[in-house]
């Protein structure tokens, strides 16, 4: 009610995507047709360790986990050994990795009551949404972070999406009516509810 006044809102919600912030209010009993004219975006985060510069090394990176992020064989990716700059640990500092889903027109028709989850997050990747998962492994290419901590990202739930294009907010989306963005919080990451003035 707050976010249909324009009024800013913070919170706190857990879920595994970002498209299950979507079902997860719905159940709390928020009706469909607030949340279709109040949310704005629904981003998802966790917290990546970031492999030390000082101590990095080739890392082996094991068949299972290769296959689970969907990198090729012959990929070289990078992790930490331990060293004084990183107190022994191999890791220095931490990075978030996140997926943002712009709630579409596409999208917002599929909040009714008894969305599926699934449904709206292929429908988000279609959209344009850069999975949490190809977020981790486009910094584990990078270098920035090593392949098993790109493997702790919960596992995507659809297929073909190594193509799927990242997608910002535009200054015209902020700028559609009062709306509320959602971060929901993943694995060990902390997750905030935001909402936008409009």
């Amino acid at each position: 009610e707050s976010a249909l006044t324009g009024h800013l809102v913070l919170s706190t919600l857990h879920t595994n995507t970002a498209a299950a912030t979507i079902t997860r209010l719905l159940d709390l009993g928020i009706e469909a047709y607030l949340l279709r004219a109040s949310l704005l975006a629904v981003m998802a985060q966790r917290l990546a360790r970031l492999t030390c510069v000082h101590c990095r090394e080739i890392e082996h990176v094991s068949l299972h986990i290769r296959e689970s992020l969907g990198v090729a064989s012959d990929e070289v990716f990078h992790v930490g050994r331990g060293c004084p700059h990183c107190e022994g640990l191999g890791v220095r500092k931490r990075r978030a990795v996140y997926e943002l889903m712009v709630v579409t027109p596409a999208i917002q028709k599929l909040i009714v009551p008894g969305a599926e989850a699934d449904t709206i997050y292929r429908t988000a990747i279609a959209e344009g949404m850069t999975p949490l998962t190809q977020a981790a492994v486009q910094l584990a290419r990078s270098g920035a972070i090593d392949a098993e901590t790109g493997d702790y990202v919960p596992p995507l739930k659809v297929d073909n999406v190594a193509l799927a294009k990242s997608i910002a907010m535009s200054s015209e989306a902020i700028g559609m009516a009062p709306r509320v963005l959602i971060e929901p919080e993943i694995a060990a990451a902390r997750l905030v509810v935001l909402g936008v003035d409009a």
